[in-house]
């Protein structure tokens, strides 16, 4: 994969996947669509939502310093799965978390997961994210930005004290 594609499927992933996470467990707690308390999703929100936001932050940072970006980019030797086997899974396990919760609540029997395991599926998102996503994103959109601290010339005497 050439680095524009990843960076710009990765920069495209969080972006939706903040949005639509944080905007569904805001509006949609305490509700027949993600029913759990206030208080539960409130904590579900700051499991996850965090992470969301700093892998964005970094993406944002390198969008508003990027240089010029050569047009003919080569390609990297990362797979295609290591980019986006990861987000994929989060996703996946996400929206079977979401669907226990809203159909469990629907069923006859109640609720097939509760705010808890909610939580702790969440918390695993996050461990993926952490463990595979993060220093990708980090690698990808670094600035490469050095702060030069200015070196003393190493014949200079004229900082010596006798």
């Amino acid at each position: 994969m050439k680095q524009t594609d990843i960076r710009n499927w990765l920069g495209i992933y969080f972006l939706t996947l903040t949005a639509s996470v944080g905007a569904y467990i805001l509006i949609f707690q305490e509700t027949k669509l993600l029913p759990i308390a206030k208080s539960d999703g409130v904590s579900s929100f700051q499991i996850i939502v965090p992470v969301l936001v700093g892998q964005l932050t970094v993406i944002y940072r390198w969008i508003g310093g990027a240089r010029q970006l050569q047009e003919n980019e080569q390609e990297i030797d990362i797979p295609t799965w290591a980019v986006k086997g990861p987000p994929l899974a989060v996703i996946g396990i996400m929206a079977a978390s979401i669907a226990s919760l809203v159909v469990g609540n629907y069923s006859a029997g109640g609720g097939w997961m509760d705010s808890d395991s909610f939580k702790a599926a969440l918390t695993f998102c996050v461990a993926i994210l952490n463990a595979t996503s993060v220093l990708l994103v980090m690698k990808l959109f670094s600035t490469n930005e050095q702060n030069p601290t200015p070196n003393p010339k190493p014949n200079d005497d004229t900082n010596q004290t006798p």
